[in-house]
């Protein structure tokens, strides 16, 4: 069962129920948020089965990589192309790659003629984490939808929908951080819970530390060379859903403050704009660490080099987090 998202699930719902769905979907969502789930289920619909059903369905074509770290080659390309050119048992054709960004250039290329000429009937979806591997000439000609973190009321919805208790859901909810795959894979691995409980705990602390609290615990992670730098890493990720989680949060209830306040005081605008300025310059902090966090990922992965990075996370004031309770009025603690 598909969690969350739910405006967007609307909207796709009712495309599907017209028939005016796009020829192709650039699905970009990191793992355990459900890209896959929603991409079965309304693939099912579409054909006319159940989601269990659909890999027998002669019209489902489902590609990903044949191993972990592989590729989707022109080969496969080229086979999908002959099958769609053959045909439909539907007049449909309802085509999953899940792991698209790991398509070789020559693979695109290939399916960038198929979007150019599509078979009547043919709806794709490319799964990925990545979009930025994917052409531009192929992202101009597929409609791209990203994924949201699902906030804390659809996460309980759709968790005890999925057969979870209410402890269950207590324990995992703010290790989950937002997404919905991850919370139900702590609930069934307790060696997973026990190290997300750790991470969790490990990257609240390096959030809401000072500049000194911040060099001290890299210092930590990376005095053993062989594990420090992946450490680190697992920490920035951790680390990047919990600001995005907190900010995707406390950007709801300020907004909403904000929109009360100026429908109410239409004669003192100008406290509502020193509202907006103040919380625009809250708003900037966070983009900093959030800046800081994908600039240290991405030097990690290019080359490996963790000093200059580590350095520049270490420099980050505290997050804001006392401002942005003043202006949501709440205290976003976890």
């Amino acid at each position: 069962m598909f969690i969350g998202q739910t405006t967007l699930v609307r909207q796709l719902t009712s495309l599907l129920a017209t028939d005016r769905l796009a020829t192709g979907y650039i699905v970009v969502a990191p793992d355990g948020m459900g890209k896959r789930t929603l991409a079965l289920e309304l693939g099912a619909e579409y054909l006319g089965t159940v989601v269990a059903e659909l890999h027998r369905h002669p019209d489902f074509i489902y590609l990903t990589p044949e191993e972990k770290g592989g590729s989707i080659k022109l080969e496969t390309v080229r086979e999908l192309k002959w099958r769609l050119g053959n045909r439909s048992f539907t007049g449909k054709a309802w085509v999953v790659v899940d792991g698209a960004d790991q398509f070789t250039i020559e693979a695109q290329n290939a399916w960038l003629k198929i979007l150019e000429e599509p078979p009547k009937g043919l709806i794709s979806w490319w799964l990925v984490e990545n979009e930025e591997l994917i052409l531009p000439t192929i992202r101009s000609r597929m409609v791209t939808l990203r994924f949201g973190l699902v906030d804390e009321g659809e996460m309980i919805d759709g968790l005890t929908a999925n057969g979870l208790s209410a402890d269950q859901i207590n324990l995992v909810l703010p290790l989950a951080l937002g997404s919905p795959g991850r919370a139900l894979t702590l609930v069934g691995s307790a060696e997973e819970l026990v190290q997300a409980q750790c991470k969790y705990s490990q990257a609240k602390r390096f959030l809401d530390g000072t500049k000194v609290e911040k060099f001290g615990m890299i210092g930590e992670i990376t005095a053993d060379k062989k594990s420090g730098e992946m450490v680190m890493l697992g920490l920035v990720r951790e680390l990047m859903q919990m600001v995005q989680g907190r900010i995707s949060s406390a950007n709801r209830r300020i907004h909403a403050q904000l929109e009360d306040s100026t429908r109410s005081i239409n004669n003192q605008n100008a406290t509502a704009d020193r509202d907006l300025m103040s919380a625009d310059l809250v708003w900037e902090k966070v983009g900093s660490w959030l800046q800081a966090l994908l600039n240290f990922e991405r030097t990690w992965e290019r080359n490996g080099h963790l000093g200059v990075a580590a350095d520049e996370l270490a420099g980050l004031e505290r997050f804001p987090i006392v401002e942005i309770a003043h202006h949501s009025q709440l205290l976003m603690t976890d």
